[in-house]
Parts: structure tokens; C-alpha cells; sequence
């Protein structure tokens, strides 16, 4: 098991019996996400640093991504390629903002932070490439002014973001979406993320180049940067209602690894906030895919995407991971305050 401190800058490498394999040090607190990788070294995210270390600890490269309108949050995901990708926050000012359609009464503190994922490639120890990117920002729906961009049936466009959506969250009017976990399927050549504050899982096109991710067309799926799928809470497109709802505030989705079983389904850890049991789980769920995914105006409540709940004996957790074994089973790990475990 790999794992981080938030109290402390090490990484750390445990085996089932709870002793120490290996540790990695370091000078700024890691954030959420640490990577091991198949060579042994160890990529992780810390502040606004990501760097990877060999298995001996020792630096291989380190970067600083932090600036006006971009800054690094929650999850990484190594490519196959030696590339990584990156959730950052994407930051709009109150004008900005409402020159998209936002309502003026949903700003808070004179910005709103999207999301962007941007792919980095190593260069050298201390540069770097970005070679893609994908902001939410391209792939808005707004219903509120029709003399402004974005404009449309929410109902129509689940392949896009309501700009106007709040969620409950008390700091959801800056931090709109929050997104805190990204995985990446290379058979497919997808991407699949989660945000904490509207309670879904979003998947979006890979294949395409920065400026196809800005359309709604090219890549393999001809949809450029739209939402190929979504699941997770329907009445973010004005479809169904509370019972419908089957994610709050969910961690780290993941495809299950090709060999292992449940293979090709997606793993997602729902932390409970806001549910009227307020229980931890773990949704195992088959989308369906035939070459395309298919967003329907009511796909959560008519097609009955099949989701496996597997419910957790504590309460809802803060933030949460899983990971999927070769034998079928589970290893998930959550923070709860006043309590940690494992």
C-alpha cells in the first residue's frame, strides 16, 4: 500500500502486514496523490509541486505549475507515454463569469474556479511541455440569457456543464466544481474525472488535440471536448429528482484494470455527504459503450446504469481512495473527522 501524510512530507510504502518497504522524503507536505510506478520510482503531487523520485529517493525531476489562472489541486494520472496528466484549478474573474451566462447573485468573492486538465511532458529535471489541455469552460450550457453565449435547454445538453448549478457545499459558489480525481483508460483513450460538489463522474475525449477540446467535434469520438458520459446525479441537467441521485461527494473513480475481475467497469469511492444514510460506499458501474456512449435527456433514471453498493461500516468520510485487486477485492481508505482509517 502507498500512501502519504498530510502532516508530514514522506510517502510511504507499506505491505499487508503493516511494515515498512520503502519511504520517499520530501520538502513540502504532499497533497492527496502518490503514484508508484512499474520502474520502482514514485510520482507524487505536493502544493503546487509535482515531482517523481526513484525508489532510492532520489530526485528525478520536479515542477513548479503555479500561476494567476492556473493552479494544481488533488490527483495526477501517469500515462503510459511518461506523461501526466494534471487537475488544476481554471480561474475566471466576476466579469468574466457573467459574460458566459453566470447569474451575478451565484459569485462569491469576484471569481469563479473552474477546472482544467492540462498534460505535461518531462523535458528535464526542472522543465516541462504542456501538449494538451481540456477546460470545462469550453463545454458550458446556460438557460438564463438568451443574448449571451452558452444559451439552451439544459435538458438538451447533457453534454455540457450548467454554469448556473450550485451545489450545497458552503464554498461551492468560488470552488464550482471541485473536481478530485482523474484516471485514464488507453484502450479507449479516455479520460474519467469526479467532482465532489455536483456529485458526478465525467468522461471526455483523450484522442483529441487542444483545439478539437475546445469544439464539439474531432477525436475518436467526434464530440472534441464534450461529455462523452456522465453519471452520477441527474438533476444537474434538470432530470429527475433527489432519489435519483446515487453520488455525494465521490473520490477517485477508476476503470478496473483489463485481467482482473469487473474488468472494464468503473470503481468509485461515494463518500456520503449530504445522503440520508450518510454511510461511506464503494459503486462499482457498467456504462454502457458501443464505440459511443449515449446521453440521454433521463439516462440515469430511465436506463438504470447497473452500479454494485458496497456500504462501509463508518459514516461519511472527507476524502477517500480505492484500489482494485487482481483477486476481486478491495482496498479503500477514507478520512473522517475526528477520525482516519484504513
Amino acid at each position: 500500500v502507498l500512501f502519504s501524510s498530510d502532516r508530514a512530507a514522506y510517502t510511504f510504502l507499506i505491505n499487508n502486514c503493516g511494515q515498512l518497504v520503502n519511504e520517499w522524503t520530501g520538502s513540502i507536505l504532499p497533497q492527496f496523490s502518490s503514484y508508484l510506478l512499474e520502474d520502482g520510482s514514485m510520482i507524487r503531487l505536493a502544493g503546487e509541486i509535482i515531482e517523481k523520485k526513484s525508489w532510492d529517493d532520489e530526485l528525478i525531476w520536479r515542477y513548479y505549475i503555479d500561476n494567476e489562472n492556473t493552479k494544481l489541486h488533488h490527483d495526477l494520472e501517469p500515462l503510459p507515454n511518461g506523461n501526466v496528466l494534471v487537475i488544476t484549478y481554471d480561474i475566471y474573474t466576476e466579469e468574466e463569469a457573467i459574460s458566459n451566462g453566470r447569474n451575478p447573485e451565484n459569485l462569491f468573492n469576484d471569481i469563479v474556479e473552474s477546472e482544467k486538465i492540462i498534460e505535461i511532458k518531462p523535458i528535464s529535471e526542472d522543465s516541462f511541455e504542456i501538449v494538451w489541455e481540456w477546460k470545462l469552460w469550453d463545454h458550458l450550457v446556460q438557460d438564463q440569457y438568451p443574448n449571451l453565449p452558452n444559451y439552451g435547454q439544459i435538458t438538451e445538453h447533457p453534454n455540457r456543464l450548467n454554469i448556473n448549478y450550485q451545489s450545497l457545499f458552503e464554498n461551492g459558489m468560488v470552488d464550482w466544481m471541485h473536481f478530485n480525481g482523474i484516471d485514464y483508460n488507453p484502450s479507449l483513450d479516455q479520460i474519467i474525472l469526479s467532482s465532489r460538489h455536483t456529485s458526478e463522474l465525467y468522461i471526455i475525449d483523450h484522442s483529441t488535440t487542444t483545439e478539437e477540446a475546445m469544439s464539439s467535434s474531432g477525436g475518436n469520438s467526434n464530440k472534441g471536448g464534450d461529455i462523452l458520459w456522465r453519471w452520477g446525479n441527474p438533476r444537474i441537467y434538470n432530470t429527475g429528482t433527489i432519489e435519483d441521485k446515487k453520488l455525494f461527494g465521490p473520490h477517485d473513480p477508476q476503470w478496473v484494470q483489463d485481467g482482473y475481475p469487473n474488468e472494464g467497469k468503473i470503481s468509485v469511492f461515494n463518500n456520503g455527504w449530504q445522503s440520508e444514510i450518510s454511510r461511506s460506499s464503494i459503486h462499482l458501474i457498467e456504462p454502457r459503450f458501443n464505440e459511443q456512449y449515449t446521453i440521454e435527456s433521463k439516462i440515469a433514471k430511465k436506463n438504470n446504469i447497473p452500479y454494485q453498493l458496497e456500504v462501509l461500516p463508518r459514516g461519511g468520510t472527507d476524502t477517500a481512495g480505492l484500489q482494485r485487486h487482481s483477486n476481486g477485492s478491495c482496498i479503500a481508505g477514507g478520512i473522517s473527522m475526528p477520525c482516519r482509517y484504513l
